[in-house]
Protein backbone atom coordinates (compact mmCIF):
# COMPACT_ATOMS: atom_id res chain seq x y z
CA UNK A 1 0.00 0.00 0.00
CA UNK A 2 2.76 2.44 0.97
CA UNK A 3 4.71 1.55 -2.14
CA UNK A 4 1.63 2.25 -4.27
CA UNK A 5 1.21 5.68 -2.66
CA UNK A 6 4.86 6.45 -3.30
CA UNK A 7 4.55 5.56 -6.98
CA UNK A 8 1.38 7.65 -7.24
CA UNK A 9 3.13 10.68 -5.72
CA UNK A 10 6.06 10.21 -8.10
CA UNK A 11 3.79 10.13 -11.16
CA UNK A 12 1.79 13.18 -10.03
CA UNK A 13 4.96 15.19 -9.36
CA UNK A 14 6.58 14.19 -12.65
CA UNK A 15 3.49 15.05 -14.71
CA UNK A 16 2.73 18.39 -13.03
CA UNK A 17 6.36 19.47 -12.98
CA UNK A 18 6.71 18.45 -16.60
CA UNK A 19 3.90 20.88 -17.44
CA UNK A 20 5.47 23.63 -15.32
CA UNK A 21 8.80 22.99 -17.03
CA UNK A 22 7.19 23.64 -20.41
CA UNK A 23 5.39 26.72 -19.07
CA UNK A 24 8.60 28.12 -17.57
CA UNK A 25 10.52 27.56 -20.80
CA UNK A 26 7.69 29.17 -22.78
CA UNK A 27 7.73 32.25 -20.53
CA UNK A 28 11.52 32.49 -20.80
CA UNK A 29 11.52 32.05 -24.58
CA UNK A 30 8.63 34.48 -25.06
CA UNK A 31 10.21 37.21 -22.94
CA UNK A 32 13.56 36.78 -24.71
CA UNK A 33 11.83 36.99 -28.09
CA UNK A 34 10.02 40.19 -27.08
CA UNK A 35 13.22 41.71 -25.70
CA UNK A 36 15.10 41.25 -28.99
CA UNK A 37 12.11 41.74 -31.33
CA UNK A 38 12.41 44.78 -33.59
CA UNK A 39 8.70 45.60 -33.37
CA UNK A 40 8.84 45.55 -29.59
CA UNK A 41 11.84 47.87 -29.65
CA UNK A 42 9.86 50.31 -31.80
CA UNK A 43 6.94 50.12 -29.35
CA UNK A 44 9.22 50.86 -26.40
CA UNK A 45 10.81 53.77 -28.24
CA UNK A 46 7.50 55.29 -29.41
CA UNK A 47 5.74 55.01 -26.04
CA UNK A 48 8.67 56.27 -23.96
CA UNK A 49 8.35 53.28 -21.63
CA UNK A 50 11.55 51.48 -22.55
CA UNK A 51 12.90 51.19 -18.98
CA UNK A 52 9.56 50.00 -17.55
CA UNK A 53 9.05 47.45 -20.33
CA UNK A 54 12.61 46.17 -20.05
CA UNK A 55 12.20 45.69 -16.30
CA UNK A 56 8.94 43.79 -16.89
CA UNK A 57 10.65 41.55 -19.46
CA UNK A 58 13.62 40.89 -17.16
CA UNK A 59 11.21 39.92 -14.36
CA UNK A 60 9.39 37.59 -16.76
CA UNK A 61 12.71 36.03 -17.79
CA UNK A 62 13.64 35.45 -14.16
CA UNK A 63 10.25 33.92 -13.33
CA UNK A 64 10.40 31.67 -16.38
CA UNK A 65 13.96 30.52 -15.63
CA UNK A 66 13.29 29.86 -11.94
CA UNK A 67 10.03 28.05 -12.73
CA UNK A 68 11.77 25.83 -15.30
CA UNK A 69 14.67 25.16 -12.92
CA UNK A 70 12.34 24.31 -10.03
CA UNK A 71 10.27 22.03 -12.26
CA UNK A 72 13.44 20.30 -13.45
CA UNK A 73 14.48 19.63 -9.86
CA UNK A 74 10.97 18.37 -9.12
CA UNK A 75 10.91 15.98 -12.09
CA UNK A 76 14.38 14.59 -11.45
CA UNK A 77 13.84 14.39 -7.71
CA UNK A 78 10.57 12.48 -8.11
CA UNK A 79 11.97 10.16 -10.79
CA UNK A 80 15.11 9.26 -8.81
CA UNK A 81 13.42 9.61 -5.39
CA UNK A 82 16.20 12.02 -4.41
CA UNK A 83 15.52 13.88 -1.17
CA UNK A 84 18.25 16.39 -2.04
CA UNK A 85 16.66 17.36 -5.38
CA UNK A 86 13.19 17.42 -3.86
CA UNK A 87 14.48 19.71 -1.11
CA UNK A 88 15.91 22.07 -3.74
CA UNK A 89 12.58 21.91 -5.55
CA UNK A 90 10.70 22.95 -2.41
CA UNK A 91 13.07 25.87 -1.86
CA UNK A 92 12.57 27.17 -5.41
CA UNK A 93 8.79 26.70 -5.16
CA UNK A 94 8.69 28.86 -2.02
CA UNK A 95 10.68 31.60 -3.80
CA UNK A 96 8.47 31.48 -6.90
CA UNK A 97 5.28 31.56 -4.82
CA UNK A 98 6.50 34.58 -2.84
CA UNK A 99 7.25 36.45 -6.08
CA UNK A 100 3.96 35.41 -7.73
CA UNK A 101 1.72 36.20 -4.76
CA UNK A 102 3.54 39.43 -3.89
CA UNK A 103 3.62 40.57 -7.52
CA UNK A 104 0.00 39.62 -8.10
CA UNK A 105 -1.24 41.55 -5.05
CA UNK A 106 0.94 44.54 -5.95
CA UNK A 107 -0.42 44.67 -9.53
CA UNK A 108 -3.99 44.18 -8.31
CA UNK A 109 -3.72 47.12 -5.91
CA UNK A 110 -1.79 49.19 -8.46
CA UNK A 111 -4.46 48.82 -11.16
CA UNK A 112 -6.56 51.69 -9.71
CA UNK A 113 -3.59 54.03 -9.27
CA UNK A 114 -4.21 57.31 -11.20
CA UNK A 115 -0.67 57.14 -12.56
CA UNK A 116 -1.67 54.00 -14.50
CA UNK A 117 -4.17 56.00 -16.55
CA UNK A 118 -1.71 58.83 -17.18
CA UNK A 119 0.95 56.32 -18.26
CA UNK A 120 -1.47 54.64 -20.69
CA UNK A 121 -2.65 58.00 -22.01
CA UNK A 122 0.86 59.35 -22.53
CA UNK A 123 2.11 56.15 -24.19
CA UNK A 124 -0.81 56.19 -26.65
CA UNK A 125 -0.30 59.88 -27.40
CA UNK A 126 3.40 59.28 -28.04
CA UNK A 127 2.52 56.40 -30.34
CA UNK A 128 0.20 58.45 -32.58
CA UNK A 129 2.00 61.79 -32.46
CA UNK A 130 3.04 63.03 -35.92
CA UNK A 131 1.89 59.77 -37.56
CA UNK A 132 -0.12 59.38 -40.72
CA UNK A 133 -2.24 56.52 -42.00
CA UNK A 134 0.75 54.52 -43.24
CA UNK A 135 3.17 55.17 -40.36
CA UNK A 136 0.73 54.56 -37.49
CA UNK A 137 2.28 51.81 -35.29
CA UNK A 138 0.77 48.36 -35.60
CA UNK A 139 0.11 48.08 -31.84
CA UNK A 140 -2.04 51.23 -32.01
CA UNK A 141 -4.07 49.74 -34.86
CA UNK A 142 -4.46 46.47 -32.93
CA UNK A 143 -5.57 48.26 -29.75
CA UNK A 144 -8.14 50.32 -31.65
CA UNK A 145 -9.65 47.28 -33.39
CA UNK A 146 -9.52 45.13 -30.24
CA UNK A 147 -11.15 47.65 -27.90
CA UNK A 148 -13.13 49.38 -30.67
CA UNK A 149 -11.73 52.78 -29.78
CA UNK A 150 -9.99 55.68 -31.49
CA UNK A 151 -6.76 57.45 -30.57
CA UNK A 152 -5.84 58.19 -26.99
CA UNK A 153 -8.89 60.33 -26.17
CA UNK A 154 -11.10 60.09 -29.21
CA UNK A 155 -11.35 61.06 -32.87
CA UNK A 156 -9.94 64.54 -32.14
CA UNK A 157 -6.49 62.95 -31.90
CA UNK A 158 -6.59 62.47 -35.69
CA UNK A 159 -7.65 64.47 -38.67
CA UNK A 160 -11.18 63.72 -39.88
CA UNK A 161 -9.99 61.64 -42.84
CA UNK A 162 -7.41 59.71 -40.82
CA UNK A 163 -9.90 58.96 -38.03
CA UNK A 164 -12.26 57.51 -40.62
CA UNK A 165 -9.46 55.42 -42.11
CA UNK A 166 -7.92 53.97 -38.94
CA UNK A 167 -10.88 54.01 -36.52
CA UNK A 168 -13.38 52.03 -38.55
CA UNK A 169 -14.27 48.39 -37.94
CA UNK A 170 -14.52 45.87 -40.80
CA UNK A 171 -18.32 46.03 -40.39
CA UNK A 172 -18.25 49.79 -40.96
CA UNK A 173 -18.71 50.95 -37.35
CA UNK A 174 -16.91 54.21 -36.58
CA UNK A 175 -15.08 54.23 -33.23
CA UNK A 176 -15.30 57.45 -31.26
CA UNK A 177 -14.33 56.64 -27.65
CA UNK A 178 -10.68 57.08 -26.65
CA UNK A 179 -8.47 54.02 -26.10
CA UNK A 180 -6.89 55.33 -22.89
CA UNK A 181 -10.12 55.12 -20.88
CA UNK A 182 -11.12 51.80 -22.45
CA UNK A 183 -7.74 50.19 -21.79
CA UNK A 184 -7.70 51.52 -18.22
CA UNK A 185 -11.21 50.13 -17.60
CA UNK A 186 -10.18 46.78 -19.07
CA UNK A 187 -7.20 46.56 -16.69
CA UNK A 188 -9.33 47.62 -13.72
CA UNK A 189 -12.13 45.12 -14.44
CA UNK A 190 -9.90 42.15 -15.29
CA UNK A 191 -7.33 42.74 -12.55
CA UNK A 192 -9.24 40.50 -10.15
CA UNK A 193 -9.30 37.61 -12.64
CA UNK A 194 -5.57 37.97 -13.20
CA UNK A 195 -5.00 37.81 -9.44
CA UNK A 196 -7.21 34.70 -9.17
CA UNK A 197 -5.21 32.96 -11.91
CA UNK A 198 -1.89 33.87 -10.25
CA UNK A 199 -3.11 32.64 -6.85
CA UNK A 200 -4.45 29.46 -8.47
CA UNK A 201 -1.04 28.72 -9.99
CA UNK A 202 0.61 29.39 -6.62
CA UNK A 203 -1.80 26.98 -4.89
CA UNK A 204 -0.95 24.24 -7.41
CA UNK A 205 2.76 24.86 -6.83
CA UNK A 206 2.29 24.68 -3.06
CA UNK A 207 0.38 21.41 -3.44
CA UNK A 208 3.31 20.07 -5.46
CA UNK A 209 5.62 21.12 -2.65
CA UNK A 210 3.43 19.25 -0.14
CA UNK A 211 3.54 16.17 -2.38
CA UNK A 212 7.32 16.52 -2.60
CA UNK A 213 7.67 16.75 1.20
CA UNK A 214 5.43 13.71 1.56
CA UNK A 215 7.51 11.79 -0.97
CA UNK A 216 10.70 12.81 0.86
CA UNK A 217 9.31 11.50 4.16
CA UNK A 218 8.23 8.24 2.52
CA UNK A 219 11.62 7.75 0.89
CA UNK A 220 13.42 8.44 4.17
CA UNK A 221 11.25 5.93 6.02
CA UNK A 222 11.93 3.30 3.37
CA UNK A 223 15.66 4.02 3.50
CA UNK A 224 15.70 3.85 7.32
CA UNK A 225 13.75 0.61 7.19
CA UNK A 226 16.15 -0.85 4.65
CA UNK A 227 19.15 0.17 6.74
CA UNK A 228 17.55 -1.33 9.84
CA UNK A 229 16.89 -4.63 8.06
CA UNK A 230 20.42 -4.73 6.68
CA UNK A 231 21.91 -4.05 10.11
CA UNK A 232 19.89 -6.82 11.72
Amino acid sequence: MAKGCTQCLRVVLIVINGLFLLIGLAILAGSLFLYFDTTMRNIKASTGLQIEMDIALFVAMAIGAITALAAGFGCCGAFHESTCLLGAFCTFVILVCIVEIGGGIFLYLKRTDPTVYSTINNSLKNGIRNKNETTLPEYIRFTQQWLRCCGANGTDDYSKDMAKAVCTAPDGEQFTEGCASKLYNFIEVNGLWALIVILGVAVIELLCMIFAVSLCCTVRREQDGYIGVTTD
